[in-house]
């Protein structure tokens, strides 16, 4: 299973809820890091890779067995910025273009707290924009998981980006997100099966 971690690195990031929403115990890095550990790593097993995202994507990862590769990754982002999250999905696309494995279930999970800002397609709205960016990577048989949290996120934007509603999940903070890693778990080896089942 190749798996794609696409995480909001805006300035909004920075707030301090209740114990940074990038930082310390309750903050992004360490939900995506718990979240790796929720994964058997290998070659014959899951990989991950790790984009964040501000107003411009960066790639922290490229594709990595190693918890210790991917932790340090995640650790090197920090917040500042507004947010294009088409930017971070067009990396992510990249990525399982370019090097996904061809008989590896294709996953991507976005977190973010906010809508897009800047970066809006000619012709598009800004939330239209991010929906067409997420369209192209299941247009790579990928499944989108997409995770909002904080008062800004319009639940019908997560949904859009999300394959379906049954994998888009709205919570007031990253605490109650962290409650989802388990079903996350299972909703992916689910994918898994089905994937290879056809």
């Amino acid at each position: 299973m190749d798996i794609v971690l696409v995480l909001d690195e805006s300035g909004s990031m920075m707030q301090p809820k209740p114990h940074g929403s990038m930082d310390g115990a309750g903050g992004l890095k360490a939900l995506a890091k718990e979240l790796v550990s929720h994964y058997a790593l290998g070659v014959d097993a899951v990989r991950f890779s790790v984009v964040s995202f501000a107003a411009d994507a960066t790639t922290r990862v490229g594709w990595s067995y190693s918890a210790a590769e991917i932790h340090a990754g995640i650790d090197q982002m920090s917040a500042n910025g507004q947010t294009s999250i088409s930017d971070g999905l067009e990396a992510a696309q990249q990525l399982l273009y370019t090097s996904g494995r061809k008989q590896a279930t294709k996953v991507m999970l976005i977190v973010s707290d906010g809508e897009q800002t800047v970066d809006a397609a000619p012709g598009k709205t800004l939330q239209e924009t991010a929906v067409d960016a997420s369209a192209a990577v299941k247009g790579l048989g990928a499944t989108v998981f997409a995770w909002g949290f904080g008062g800004k996120v319009s639940s019908m934007t997560v949904q859009q980006i999300a394959t379906d509603s049954s994998k888009a999940i709205v919570a007031r903070d990253l605490a109650e997100l962290t409650n989802y890693l388990g079903w996350l778990k299972v909703a992916v080896l689910k994918v898994a099966v089905y994937m290879n089942h056809y």
